[in-house]
């Protein structure tokens, strides 16, 4: 599944809440907590909200985010380049995160 493919799925609700779902879930699995707004469906709200909890785990937790990412399997060399190149790293970080746990819902309702 390519990522525009991806990114297509997140304008239809239910998708949309199942990986809102995802995303609390990877959170949670290192001991975070993530809020996001409970009526958001728009992916710029949801991008905007995950990069502002991005931005706190930079400057205050970032051995806790490497936790994350790699629970959330995000290619080392990815995120390295972003935070090494990106101009807003937090909101490219909360991208790839969105995709990632988008493609985690679309192959478990394709293969379940």
């Amino acid at each position: 599944m390519k990522k525009n493919d991806i990114i297509e799925r997140l304008k239809i609700p239910d998708f949309v809440q199942a990986t809102k779902n995802q995303l609390v879930k990877e959170f949670s699995l290192v001991d975070l907590e993530l809020t996001l707004q409970e009526n958001t469906i728009e992916k710029n709200e949801i991008l905007f909200d995950l990069s502002q909890e991005i931005e706190v785990l930079l400057r205050d937790n970032p051995e806790r985010l490497a936790q994350l990412f790699y629970r959330m399997d995000l290619p080392e060399s990815k995120t390295n380049d972003i935070i090494a190149h990106a101009e807003n790293i937090a909101f490219s970080l909360a991208e790839i995160m969105l995709v990632r746990c988008a493609q985690k819902v679309y192959l478990r309702t394709v293969f379940s």
